[in-house]
């Protein structure tokens, strides 16, 4: 499996690329959802775990730009500290899950694989 990680906060995404390796999880890893799309455009991802709140374009942006650009994997994951979507507003949007802020690793790990 390989996922992007997207990011504004440096430390937890490469942090967490970091914790999935240790998992045998290939990750790249992206700063903001402008730099991910650059990431898209010569990788292919099972999963994006994306940030739902970053500066600029936030993950909500980053999502719509994905589905319009037909760059969506069959997995995308919203990782949220602030506010956090139901089941059925991830499910609407196409949204595998959302997971709050600290996350597990093994909540992850069981989302993305299912």
């Amino acid at each position: 499996m390989k996922i992007l990680v997207v990011d504004d906060e440096q430390a937890l995404a490469t942090g967490l690329s970091e914790v999935l390796s240790l998992y045998n999880v290939d990750s790249d890893v992206s700063f903001s959802a402008e730099e991910a799309l650059l990431q898209l455009e010569s990788n292919d991802y099972d999963a994006i775990v994306s940030d739902l709140r970053m500066p600029d374009t936030d993950g909500l942006e980053f999502l719509e730009i994905l589905k319009t650009r037909n760059l969506l994997p069959r997995k995308f994951v919203f990782l949220s500290g602030y506010s956090v979507l139901t089941e059925d507003q991830s499910a609407e949007l196409g949204v595998t899950a959302t997971l709050i802020k600290p996350i597990r690793v093994k909540e992850l790990l069981q989302v993305l694989e299912a």
